[in-house]
């Protein structure tokens, strides 16, 4: 049954040896080195070497034939190929492939089934029901077809036990068999229950509609929020840099008002020039020290006339070279200087 399996044939072979069965060992050693995939190649290459071509080649049909009953075992794959044997006029081989099959799924049915009730022991015990049942199943419908006792899987056994033909091999073969068909319906009701969790906390639509709007709000929120953010750190920079700016202009100004006195002077030198010259004429008219040109600029009205007024009021004297021109009368608002000397008005 399971020959080509490494280790499993070692441990069968053994198992025979102890029972006293050398023959069965034997032949359990060959079988491995004829259908386990890569041992069987070698051991066909090293029959064409020694010549041994008629030996190369059945040990490569051993191979092709052990794995082609594995793949009658997968579901489906296994009936498709039954299929295949069938168009191809291949009528044993299209049965052995359809019972190998469905005889999978019932040990996957009943591991499901086995899991639902009892979890994985449930499942490991189910599977070992679904292959029996299934292997009774397709007994039953075997011989009543060719009317005549046809077994299969463990019935086979139970055949050769009645009969005195079970040997130590076949006894490892059915206990193995029991174990690969524990472990495939464990496996499959495991995963028939990873299945119907991924289902059950799958979001229903309503679930996921829901979620998509508040996730939504999330952001429209985190979006504002951020741009409220923003504007208010733009605003207050933009804040921050006139306040800066004003008390940098205030701290200049304190720090040297020279500078921006002379600054104010640059900009406006006639008007200061011209204040600072008026300022000091009229200072210097009413302190009786207003020099001779410009008495003589007045006389002869350069001299503005709002000097002139500024200076009115005074009875000094102003000394001259040549004489001496005194004011006679008061100069607030009047257009004219005599000159007594000389009797000579100079205008304004």
């Amino acid at each position: 049954m399971g020959d080509w399996i490494p280790v499993f044939s070692q441990v069968k072979s053994l198992v025979q040896v102890f029972a006293g069965d050398y023959d069965g060992a034997q032949r359990t050693n060959r079988n491995f080195q004829r259908t386990c995939p890569v041992v069987s190649q070698a051991f066909s290459l090293r029959q064409l070497m020694a010549g041994d071509i008629e030996g190369a080649k059945d040990t490569l049909s051993e191979c092709s034939k052990t794995m082609g009953g594995v793949v009658n075992g997968i579901p489906i794959v296994g009936h498709a190929k039954g299929i295949l044997h069938y168009v191809a006029n291949d009528k044993d081989g299209g049965d052995d492939a359809m019972k190998a099959a469905s005889r999978s799924i019932g040990v996957a049915v009943g591991g499901i089934a086995g899991t639902i009730v009892g979890g994985p022991v449930g499942g490991f015990a189910g599977g070992i029901m679904g292959g029996s049942t299934m292997d009774a199943t397709i007994s039953i419908v075997d011989s009543k077809i060719h009317n005549e006792n046809r077994m299969y899987g463990l019935y086979k056994t139970f055949e050769k036990i009645e009969n005195g033909d079970m040997s130590s091999g076949d006894f490892v073969d059915t206990l193995t068999g029991f174990v690969f068909d524990g472990m495939a319906g464990l496996s499959t009701g495991q995963a028939f229950e990873k299945i119907n969790e991924t289902n059950r906390s799958a979001p229903t639509n309503r679930n996921v509609t829901e979620h998509g709007n508040r996730n939504v709000q999330k952001t429209a929120i985190k979006a504002v929020k951020e741009n409220v953010q923003k504007n208010a750190i733009k605003a207050a920079k933009g804040n921050v840099k006139k306040n800066v700016i004003k008390a940098a202009a205030n701290e200049s100004i304190q720090k040297n008002p020279i500078k921006t006195v002379t600054g104010n002077i640059q900009k406006n030198p006639i008007k200061t020039v011209t204040g600072n010259i008026q300022k000091t004429a009229i200072k210097a008219a009413a302190n009786g020290n207003m020099p001779k040109n410009a008495i003589k600029a007045a006389a002869n009205g350069n001299m503005p006339k709002n000097v002139i007024k500024a200076a009115s009021g005074t009875a000094i004297a102003y000394a001259c070279k040549d004489a001496v021109i005194s004011q006679t009368t008061a100069l607030s608002g009047c257009d004219r200087i005599k000159d007594d000397t000389t009797n000579i008005s100079y205008g304004m």
